[in-house]
């Protein structure tokens, strides 16, 4: 770290310097950070093409309704990351779609969704994998829609 002209400049470590100096420490967290960004862009992806059988009936009916949304979007949270099925930015909405997968998770969705509420002020809406092969989950939505944009959990069962 050095300063010039009153501005503090951050360099990265060299092999002389010592262990616990603060550019050695900014350098390792700036890494840190970018592995960490890394990480969740590859469970995106890997999100993405392992899409169950109840996202893609819900991909394909968003489609057909011409609304703009975001499908398994990623947020950063600090250390943490999370994914979203759906994200509809103009109502400021997630939707979760609520398979198999979700089994045995219910702390990390409820750590989840309490991020997204008051840390994002995002609203969310929770559909099964029934209610979406059923049909029911689009008829609830379109029903509910103009309703959505309130930011608390909404489960449908």
């Amino acid at each position: 770290m050095r300063i010039r002209n009153n501005k503090l400049y951050f360099e990265r470590a060299y092999k002389g310097q010592k262990e616990n100096d603060d550019s050695t420490w900014y350098w390792q967290q700036k890494q840190k950070s970018k592995q960490r960004k890394k990480l969740a862009n590859f469970y995106v992806s890997e999100n993405k093409a392992k899409a169950t059988k109840a996202e893609w009936i819900f991909f394909t009916f968003l489609c057909s309704q011409k609304i703009k949304f975001r499908f398994q979007k990623l947020f950063m949270g600090g250390r943490k990351f999370y994914i979203a099925d759906f994200y509809l930015p103009k109502e400021k909405v997630i939707i979760e779609i609520d398979g198999d997968s979700h089994i045995g998770k219910e702390e990390y969705d409820k750590e989840r969704d309490n991020f997204f509420i008051n840390v994002k002020r995002i609203g969310i809406i929770h559909f099964k994998n029934e209610q979406i092969f059923s049909g029911e989950a689009m008829r609830v939505f379109i029903k509910e829609f103009p309703k959505n944009a309130t930011h608390q959990t909404k489960r449908h069962s």
